[in-house]
């Protein structure tokens, strides 16, 4: 017993060397060496107190509010080391999404993703690369188009016969918008399936912004939820083309050989960027067989084209008129098309179409195999002609020219053709054809529904 007593205060005298962590004198993860050989005391209260923020003493297993730390222990017949530990992470970074601009808004878009090609570039948008010159239907997971309606009648309108699971208002870049989630009712390539779709307010016109549950009619998205997601990134960040007058409003300059008196008109489009509509008329030039389109920017430019030919107004048996129509769907510069009356018999009217590339009204390029569509309208006693419109889910058109001849039986065609055309860049271009030589047997098909700027 006694020897048990000496070995104690031998232990007790010999002393300790103890390592504490000091929280404010010290870099993460050192030690501070307290030196207990000379006062038991001393390195009893180093050891089992610290400091709080306010000078007061804590115990040591007590950790002040709003700090954090580690300990570990390890004690030997010589020493005891108290150490401190700490951990980090490798920060990640995400590339810098990636910027595409048109004439109406400037979008990013996700730093992986790409855009299409050629006239649909910064409109569709995809993980994958879009091929949009060996698909027929190409796939992508988001599309922004414009249409050509004021917001309320493009809401109103919208989306058509499906059936509408969410609809909640929403601001894009200042403008009035909504977010409409849809499911389909047969009216879209595929099976039934969902939608997700925002409408923006841009004055005369709204922007479109979808992503889909099927790239096309057989292939789903991969992953639809966070296509959506993209979507609204693309939605918070975009920033629409308003109030901004382009170079055409400086620029722009009539043709010298201008001339006529304004016999119809349409003031339903911007052509500028400047955020005011501008005005367009047809023009009918008394001493010549010419007309003209001129567009009067607000902004002070003038752009005007020639007509071949345009009947005296004077003599028409009813008004030759103007409509402006995004017949592609805001393809290419997004701008409108000039659909107007040239010629206006007893017994058939015949339209024109025209597009503002510049300063300059141009008539389009023919499809280099079937000329251009015959955008006619006549009856006679043999024959008929008809041109009538059908409206992708888009707002793209597809204009159908229809001739009919008949025998005895003015009810039942002997002889009939429909010609399908739609217009990009500035060219026609014949989507197909069916006619009664190629398909015999086959009823002639019905014409298709006129078209609202006819």
């Amino acid at each position: 017993m006694a020897l048990c007593l000496i070995l104690v205060l031998i232990l007790v005298a010999c002393g300790e060397t103890v390592q504490v962590a000091e929280a404010n004198g010290a870099s993460e993860g050192e030690a501070i060496a307290v030196d207990t050989t000379t006062s038991g005391n001393t390195a009893s209260s180093a050891a089992s107190s610290s400091l709080s923020p306010t000078g007061s003493s804590v115990p040591a297993s007590t950790t002040p509010t709003g700090s954090s730390s580690s300990t570990s222990a390890s004690k030997s017949t010589s020493s005891s080391t108290v150490a401190s530990t700490s951990s980090s992470s490798t920060p990640t970074t995400t590339a810098p999404p990636q910027t595409c601009t048109t004439a109406d808004y400037t979008v990013t878009y996700p730093n992986d993703w790409h855009t299409a090609p050629t006239a649909y570039t910064c409109r569709l948008f995809s993980p994958a690369p879009i091929d949009i010159a060996t698909e027929a239907e190409f796939r992508y997971e988001v599309e922004l188009h414009i249409l050509d309606r004021d917001f309320t009648d493009a809401i109103n309108g919208f989306p058509g016969t499906a059936t509408i699971v969410s609809d909640v208002g929403a601001t894009v870049n200042g403008q009035v918008a909504r977010t409409i989630e849809y499911t389909t009712n047969g009216d879209y390539p595929g099976p039934v399936h969902n939608r997700y779709a925002y409408l923006v307010d841009l004055g005369d016109r709204t922007l479109v912004a979808e992503a889909s549950e099927y790239l096309d009619g057989s292939q789903a998205t991969p992953d639809y939820t966070a296509t959506k997601a993209t979507v609204d990134q693309m939605m918070r960040d975009i920033t629409l083309v308003l109030g901004t007058p382009s170079a055409k409003t400086t620029t722009c300059t009539a043709d010298p050989n201008l001339a006529g008196v304004a016999i119809a008109s349409d003031a339903g489009w911007d052509l500028d960027g400047d955020g005011a509509n501008d005005l367009v008329e047809l023009l009918d030039d008394p001493a010549t067989t010419t007309g003209w389109l001129r567009a009067t920017l607000t902004g002070g430019g003038v752009a005007s084209g020639a007509i071949s030919y345009l009947e005296d107004p004077s003599t028409a048996p009813a008004p030759l008129t103007l409509k402006l129509a995004d017949l592609d769907a805001g393809n290419g510069a997004g701008l409108p098309e000039a659909v107007f009356v040239h010629s206006f018999g007893a017994s058939s009217k015949n339209h024109g179409v025209m597009y503002l590339d510049g300063c300059q009204w141009k008539n389009p390029a023919s499809d280099p195999t079937h000329g251009e569509p015959a955008l006619a309208t006549f009856a006679v006693a043999t024959k008929s002609g008809a041109w009538g419109c059908e409206f992708g889910a888009h707002g793209e058109v597809e204009i159908t020219a229809s001739q009919r001849e008949f025998g005895s039986d003015p009810n039942t065609p002997t002889a009939w053709r429909d010609d399908y055309w739609r217009f990009s860049n500035g060219a026609w271009q014949r989507v197909d054809g069916i006619d009664s030589t190629t398909s015999p047997g086959t009823s002639a098909p019905a014409v298709s529904a006129p078209c609202p700027f006819a």
